[in-house]
């Protein structure tokens, strides 16, 4: 009975199990993506940190993650727990706990008798992490896009038309978030909403580079306009297509900035 059970199962689940089956493939190409959703999904478990009813170790491990993530400690810094429990104010106890999770983060490894040194979050891990956004952020879109308010496009559209008219990459990085937020807040699940806001942290050093650049502002400026006028009329498919696609050029865009800077 359970092996007819199982066939019966696997039958009636199969497309379903194919598509599965290719979103798998997709995104584990390789052990290093596997790796960087692990560290995703524990940055959004922070809290959880023995022994911080108080918060202290969290807070202490938020300030070292976003610290190298913008690559103010560098690859190949040393993190000794002493000096950093002098910076905080506390016992060492907090800062082991949390350059223990940095180190399940694979952002820190920790050499017996030396301490933690930082591994940092490479060019490379950019790639996976812009690939993965894709995919969570084009969900976000599908679960939530029939909740997106009218009135609130209307006006991040005339935001955006203004920033394209403006030299300013401080006001075209507040629009282009302001944007991505919406898509994601319309999904109203705070577990990916998570997901996505440890991914665009790890991310946000990079994409600053992009936004200095003129050419690259006016052009995602367009693939914006385009975007909110796809979620504006319903039209899901394409605004899956749009947003995909707009995630794939910005991701070589940033790839190609970032590689002309030698960083």
């Amino acid at each position: 009975m359970k092996v007819q059970h199982r066939r019966e199962f696997s039958a009636r689940h199969e497309p379903i199990l194919d598509t599965q089956a290719l979103f798998v493939n997709g995104l584990s190409t390789t052990l290093r993506r596997v790796a960087l959703i692990l560290i995703i999904c524990r940055a959004l478990v922070y809290h959880s940190l023995v022994g911080t009813p108080d918060g202290t170790g969290r807070n202490i491990y938020r300030k070292l993650f976003d610290r190298i993530i913008r690559r103010e400690y560098k690859p190949g810094a040393w993190l000794r727990e002493d000096p950093i429990a002098e910076e905080f104010g506390v016992s060492r106890t907090p800062v082991r706990e949390a350059l223990s999770q940095l180190t399940q983060d694979r952002l820190v490894k920790t050499i017996p008798k030396r301490g933690s040194q930082v591994i940092g979050f490479s060019v490379d891990d950019l790639e996976e992490a812009y690939e993965i956004r894709r995919v969570l952020e084009v969900l976000a879109l599908e679960r939530g896009i029939n909740t997106l308010r009218i009135a609130e496009l209307a006006e991040i559209r005339v935001a955006v038309e203004r920033a394209r008219e403006q030299d300013d990459p401080t006001l075209h990085a507040r629009v282009d978030a302001r944007l991505h937020e919406l898509i994601i807040e319309s999904a109203h699940s705070p577990r990916l909403a998570g997901l996505l806001g440890s991914l665009y942290r790890m991310m946000q050093t990079f994409r600053e580079i992009g936004f200095t650049e003129g050419a690259i502002r006016t052009a995602a400026a367009g693939e914006h306009l385009e975007l909110i006028d796809a979620i504006a009329t319903r039209d899901v498919a394409r605004a899956r297509a749009l947003l995909s696609d707009h995630i794939a050029v910005s991701k070589s865009r940033v790839l190609s900035a970032v590689l002309r800077r030698g960083l």
